[in-house]
């Protein structure tokens, strides 16, 4: 069995949860606004890396997906307290931007990349990715 840091936490914060979505496999649960802008995010940062480092079609993109987050099969059921929708929008194409600025390509060169990792926990696999700048 593979484990992730984020289904540890899950297991950490309620193991009857962690066992109903990651164990029995069933649906539900409440799905955080933070979780959702993630999952954006990451799918305008696709579209930035495959349409040739285009940061205004990413946030274009960005902007289009976190409105209709159902056409990506995601849904929003709460929000942290004082952010709303709008906030986590500008939230979401800052980080897009910073993206941009940081691009893990500088005249053809490799400056970062994202490191997947898995560690042998006693009968399971503790797995997961971890985003890696290099340093000049």
């Amino acid at each position: 069995m593979r484990v992730s840091p984020s289904r540890l936490k899950v297991f950490g914060d309620c193991a009857n949860q962690y066992y109903y979505q990651h164990i029995l496999k069933l649906e539900g649960g409440e799905y955080s606004a933070l979780t959702t802008l993630g999952s954006v995010w990451h799918y305008a940062a696709e579209v930035y890396e495959q349409y040739g480092n285009d940061i205004d079609l990413a946030v274009k993109t960005f902007r289009y997906y976190w409105d209709n987050v159902e056409d990506l099969g995601l849904r929003i059921d709460h929000y942290p307290r004082r952010t709303n929708h709008e906030s986590l929008a500008e939230h979401g194409v800052k980080m897009l931007e910073r993206y941009h600025e940081l691009s893990p390509w500088k005249d053809g060169v490799l400056v970062s990349t994202e490191i997947k990792f898995e560690v042998p926990l006693a009968n399971d696999t503790l797995s997961g990715i971890i985003d890696k700048p290099f340093s000049s």
